[in-house]
């Protein structure tokens, strides 16, 4: 691997974690000067990173002017989680056949942790319960075995992230997503393929819900749409 091509990916990773993490916001300007110098790598890398997650949906790039933050409509957010509850069911009905010993122990620590800093509600709790669960699906993904899927799903499954879904869950909200995830957990064992397929598309539909329902309570206070503003 040439030094370019490994300051092409140090530049891919650090946007893509600065961008799964919520510190750009959507429709902010990514500055291919202001990138290189924060990561450590020159202008180039940063470009080519840029358009690489261009081509997955993370940025919109500008020729010789870097890349934006895509900023979502209501129906963008809504066709994200509809897609979401279909592929993603059908992910945990194949992981539901596949899962091992270790990934379901996996699944069960990921799942003390988020109840964990939930139940503190300490500084960064929220980026903490969102780190855990995108490893959480991540696993259901890697389970699955499905090779189109591990091409489809991941920038699904990240997406939300950067909608900061989390950070308009009440508590019923973050309470029913935990039980969702502690009853995966459940079908997995039990090898149920149907039971793991229902829990699934059911999380992921409370939690478009959720979603939708908080943008339209933000136009309704004089917010706009809000897409973004504020993470399933």
């Amino acid at each position: 691997m040439g030094i370019m091509s490994r300051s092409t990916d140090k530049a891919y990773a650090a946007i893509y974690e600065a961008l799964t993490a919520g510190r750009l916001r959507p429709g902010e300007h990514l500055a291919e000067e202001r990138l290189a110098r924060e990561i450590g790598v020159s202008r180039t890398p940063v470009r080519e990173a840029l358009r690489r997650l261009s081509t997955e949906g993370f940025v919109e790039f500008m020729p010789n002017q870097g890349g934006r933050v895509p900023s979502l409509s209501f129906d963008d957010v809504k066709e994200i989680f509809d897609l979401r509850v279909i592929l993603e069911g059908y992910a945990a009905s194949l992981a539901a056949r596949k899962m091992t010993a270790a990934q379901i122990a996996e699944l069960g620590k990921l799942c003390d942790g988020m109840e964990k800093a939930y139940a503190k509600r300490g500084s960064g709790y929220i980026e903490e319960i969102s780190v855990g669960n995108r490893r959480f699906h991540r696993i259901i993904l890697e389970a699955s075995g499905g090779q189109k899927l591990s091409r489809l799903l991941p920038q699904l499954i990240e997406m939300p992230l950067i909608l900061d879904t989390y950070n308009r869950f009440t508590s019923d909200d973050m309470n029913r997503s935990m039980r969702h995830h502690r009853e995966l957990i459940v079908a997995f064992t039990a090898q149920d393929a149907d039971w793991a397929d229902a829990i699934m598309r059911g999380h992921i539909q409370s939690a478009r819900n959720c979603y939708l329902r908080s943008i339209k309570e933000r136009a309704a206070n004089g917010n706009g749409s809000a897409i973004g503003s504020s993470r399933a």
